[in-house]
């Protein structure tokens, strides 16, 4: 068992030039700025990245404790210990919040088999620039004012909120590990199937969002609060974009390794085989805005959780030697769930499902290849060639990146090599 505490404090300060801040105490004019009378001392001269002075303290104190207890151990019914962890934390800025585990496993009595099994809750606490960040200021031309439907020039102010309080996330993960069976010598596998419940997701809105859902009477506590059109001169108007502990996550899935070493009579060294794949069979995000419809992100290519996705290696080593070949995997998906795809006779598009006639994206399947020489003891040759078959990227049009791909999952580059010598003192 062990017990454990803790006492910090943690200091957040940013110091702007005096065209975008104004001009004060911290941003005084200066040979680099000097005073202009064609600019405002308030501020907010800039275009775009107008920042602005900011600070910002918070302290934590937490104790944490753990402990293992062993349950029994024998040879009718195996090994089995249960594992016990507790932490209480005390943030100045959103007060106490607790997380901890229980957890447990069981060496069976069947030889190289073991149960494991966890639940716990985990905390994110906002760091230093969610909680804190200093303004900055950026010019929006034609903005929408849906309240008179006309477009307005307003000055979109990104802060930080110091309300934020900690994302509290619920987890259970249970699985089954095979180590070196008797039955089969150097082989190893395990299978864990996760599950995962994010409440307090810290996300924001766009200006234009929390304009609309304030027009539409959403949430108006936060939004309507958020943004002044007719503010007294010379103030511009404004619309302030801050996060908030909004969302809501929920996902599921599968965790997948396995692994094999052997030697063969014929050849030196050693040839290892391993793979490791991972499903994600829910990943659902509830905006936490009254009115708005949850989005399923598993499946969907144009983000980061396709339904699967594999990486295996197959490598032989021996002392003089080594040669690897990779194969990255990504399986097939959507643009997104949220598109309704027709040909003909389409319903009316909206903004929560638009019509489409084409809603898929091929998988991907890459090779990679690569090995090294040792010259000497001290002098190593090595080279790799990442996408041997030099496959083109799958189309995905709703990243609005400009590159109309999806670089998280798919190889944009192309086959790439690499060669090189590596000497060791």
């Amino acid at each position: 068992a062990s017990l454990a505490g803790a006492r910090g404090r943690f200091d957040y300060n940013v110091f702007a030039d005096p065209y975008g801040n104004g001009v004060s105490a911290q941003s005084p004019n200066s040979a680099a700025y000097p005073a202009d009378p064609v600019l405002s001392s308030a501020g907010s001269n800039w275009y775009a990245g107008n920042y602005h002075d900011g600070n910002g303290t918070y302290t934590v104190g937490e104790i944490f404790a753990e402990t293992n207890i062993p349950l029994f151990d024998g040879t009718q019914f195996g090994k089995a210990n249960l594992n016990l962890a507790g932490r209480w934390t005390d943030y100045s800025t959103s007060g106490v919040v607790y997380a901890w585990k229980i957890g447990g496993t069981w060496d069976t009595p069947l030889q190289g088999v073991r149960f494991r099994v966890v639940t716990s809750q985990d905390v994110r606490a906002p760091n230093l620039s969610e909680l804190f960040a200093a303004p900055t200021t950026t010019t929006l031309p034609s903005f929408t004012n849906p309240f008179n439907n006309t477009s307005v020039t307003v000055l979109q102010n990104t802060v930080g909120n110091p309300a934020l309080k900690p994302e509290i996330a619920r987890n259970l993960e249970a699985g089954i590990v095979l180590t070196q069976p008797e039955w089969l010598p150097g082989f190893s596998a395990s299978l864990d199937y996760y599950q995962i419940t994010l409440n307090g997701g810290i996300s924001s809105l766009s200006a234009q969002q929390a304009v609309n859902f304030c027009f539409n009477k959403i949430d108006t506590a936060q939004t309507c609060n958020a943004f002044n059109f007719s503010p007294p001169p010379p103030q511009t108007p404004f619309v302030n974009v801050q996060s908030f502990n909004l969302a809501k996550i929920t996902t599921e899935g599968l965790d997948i390794e396995a692994s094999y070493q052997f030697d063969l009579d014929m050849l030196p060294g050693r040839f290892t085989v391993r793979g490791l794949a991972t499903n994600v069979g829910d990943f659902t995000t509830y905006s936490g805005i009254p009115g708005t419809l949850p989005t399923q992100g598993a499946g969907v290519n144009t983000g980061a959780t396709p339904h699967w996705k594999g990486l295996f290696i197959q490598s032989w080593d021996t002392e003089k030697f080594s040669f690897t070949v990779q194969e990255r995997w990504v399986s097939e998906g959507t643009f997104g769930y949220q598109y309704v795809v027709c040909q003909t006779g389409c319903p009316v598009s909206t903004n929560n499902n638009p019509t489409i006639n084409y809603n898929h994206m091929a998988g991907a399947f890459y090779f990679d290849v690569s090995g090294s020489y040792n010259i000497t003891d001290q002098l190593t040759a090595y080279f790799k060639i990442d996408n041997l078959l030099d496959k083109d990227p799958v189309p995905s049009p709703q990243t609005n990146t400009g590159l109309d791909t999806n670089p998280a999952l798919y190889d944009i580059i192309g086959r790439t090599y690499r060669i090189g010598l590596r000497y060791n003192l």
